[in-house]
């Protein structure tokens, strides 16, 4: 459930303002839900949480699960638990607080309003450090950290990396002189994406030290805005083998690990989600939005186009894609409606048979690794369900 903006949430909610559609979308129950589509599963552990759940993370590579919960008011709680649901520990804290974890989920970074707080896979405070009002994400290997950019955070000018002691380090290339306006991100270890005036350029990372791999001229022609406050959720993602990126404008571009271009698709979509190493999701906005599985292996492409909708005093709207999953021929993709203080759901999808009424579990985001579910039920009487193979 990666966080977006409350302001990026209002305007988006007012530009996706649509009219119901015939294609509507059908709640269904847990129970409804592993009858019809997972037959297979069972669930194996059952996690009760207290208070309302307000973040979370799973670390992609072990399954490791950092979520917060607001048991009183100013009363927080982050819970760390292993893949198999074993609470490893826990901590309180008295003000409100953000949290992100490493794919190896070896790292947690703990945010206040003032300061960031780096702690390892036992709860050990590893660092600290006044930061006002800086978010911080982490490498995939939780080596190196770098700032979260959002709307109101104007325009980045210089490439910084944080060690783990959260010590800052300029990185210096004449690619990144006499800049107006960047977003950047880590896609590996190694591998750094940006936009950077009207260039995609992607980087190798060595020690502080970059050097150019490729670079991609973009249309000039249109407004650099769609980046602020979407770049690291929404704009661009990463599997083991492929990143990519989309601008809305000029389409989506995939890059394997070298930085070679091994897929163009001139759509104009405004979301990308990697379901797994090979398959990505790619979704465009409008009064049909429309929702593409590309398998990079294959170039098989699944098209799926729909309507869905959040009713609030008459109007209709769609949402964010959080998170896709893919299990079998099973997509699952976790929905942030448009309106602030609505409930998320779970959006399900079988691209085997695509159905008039269209399925979704509503207060539920849905992970998967390794073929397990981790199912998160997010309001009343809020638990995590973890489900393997019968």
């Amino acid at each position: 459930m990666k966080k977006i903006f409350l302001m990026m949430l209002l305007l988006m909610a007012l530009a996706s303002m649509l009219l119901a559609e015939d294609i509507q979308l059908q709640e269904i129950t847990l129970d409804e839900f592993l009858t019809e589509f997972l037959p297979d599963y069972k669930i194996k552990k059952q996690i009760q949480l207290e208070g309302e759940v307000i973040n979370y993370d799973v670390a992609k590579e072990t399954g490791d699960i950092v979520i917060i919960t607001e048991k009183t008011e100013n009363k927080y709680t982050v819970y760390f638990f292993d893949k198999n649901g074993n609470e490893l520990w826990k901590k309180d804290f008295f003000e409100w607080i953000d949290c992100e974890i490493s794919d190896l989920g070896d790292i947690i970074i703990i945010e206040d309003k003032n300061n960031n707080k780096i702690y390892d896979k036992h709860g050990q405070l590893y660092s600290s450090k006044k930061m006002i009002r800086t978010s911080l994400l982490p490498s995939p290997n939780g080596t190196y950290f770098y700032k979260k950019t959002g709307m109101m955070d104007g325009k980045q000018k210089e490439m910084i990396i944080y060690d783990r002691e959260l010590n800052k380090h300029k990185l210096d290339s004449p690619e990144l002189e006499n800049i107006r306006s960047m977003r950047y991100r880590f896609v590996a270890d190694n591998r750094i994406l940006a936009v950077i005036d009207g260039w995609i350029k992607i980087f190798s990372f060595n020690n502080y030290e970059i050097e150019l791999l490729n670079k991609i001229e973009l249309n000039r022609d249109r407004s650099w805005g769609e980046f602020y406050g979407g770049f690291h959720y929404r704009k661009t993602d990463y599997s083991e083998e492929y990143f990519g990126i989309v601008v809305y404008e000029d389409g989506l571009y995939v890059f394997d690990v070298n930085g070679n271009l091994v897929y163009r698709d001139e759509t104009k979509y405004v979301e990308i989600k990697f379901t797994n190493n090979e398959n990505l999701i790619v979704s465009s906005y409008g009064v049909q939005k429309k929702i593409r599985l590309i398998n990079l292996k294959t170039n098989k492409k699944t098209n799926l186009d729909f309507s869905f909708e959040w009713s609030n005093k008459g109007f209709h709207f769609i949402g964010f894609l959080d998170n896709c999953s893919k299990i079998n021929e099973i997509v699952f993709c976790n929905v942030i409606t448009g309106i602030p203080q609505e409930p998320q759901y779970c959006l399900i999808l079988n691209t085997n048979k695509v159905s008039p009424n269209l399925n979704c579990i509503p207060n539920t985001n849905i992970r998967v690794l390794d073929q397990n579910l981790y199912i998160f039920h997010l309001e009343d009487n809020p638990k995590i369900i973890l489900l393997g193979d019968k």
